[in-house]
């Protein structure tokens, strides 16, 4: 008979599937870098709640607890934190928060952060606030190192579009 048509002894889940890590520099803010820590902190009490539950979901609860505890671990090694501008900036950089203009008129603004930071806030940032993007995207790289009054095209799928850099701060 096919072992497909047989049941395992051994009824654990499959371990879930590593989480991605960027082949990117890990750069941090300070805030991002503090978030992933109480975030590791969350995530080891909910290991050590779970270890002591006799739930039947323990086990792939558990399972995916520790494999965000192992990402989160590696990040936090390979982090490189960015101190924040000391002075006006007078560009684009890291850390930095950039107003633009759009050619149809639509202002925006964004504060460029490390790539956790950015997917970790992506569903919490409420539309009126500044809304975080990761150094490492097409707008971001777009926008790096430009003054305010800079035209620069911002590359996107749906089709380039011209935006004009309005202010820039710490």
């Amino acid at each position: 008979m096919s072992r497909a048509f047989t049941r395992e002894d051994d009824e654990r889940p499959e371990a879930p599937p590593e989480r991605a890590i960027s082949d990117q520099p890990n750069y941090m803010t300070q805030r991002g870098y503090e978030a992933m820590q109480r975030q590791l902190a969350v995530l080891q009490q909910r290991r050590e709640v779970l270890m002591g539950s006799e739930a039947l979901e323990r086990e792939s609860d558990l399972a995916l607890v520790e494999r965000d505890i192992r990402y989160y671990n590696a990040r936090l090694a390979s982090a490189i934190v960015v101190p924040p501008q000391s002075t006006a900036p007078e560009q684009v950089a890291f850390g930095t928060r950039v107003h633009f203009e759009d050619e149809k008129g639509n202002t925006h603004c964004y504060r460029i952060v490390g790539e956790d930071e950015a997917l970790a806030s992506a569903d919490e940032q409420p539309e009126h606030t500044t809304r975080l993007l990761s150094w490492a995207s097409p707008l971001a790289r777009a926008l790096m190192r430009s003054s305010v009054g800079d035209r620069v095209v911002w590359p996107r799928p749906s089709g380039n579009l011209e935006i004009e850099v309005t202010a820039i701060e710490s």
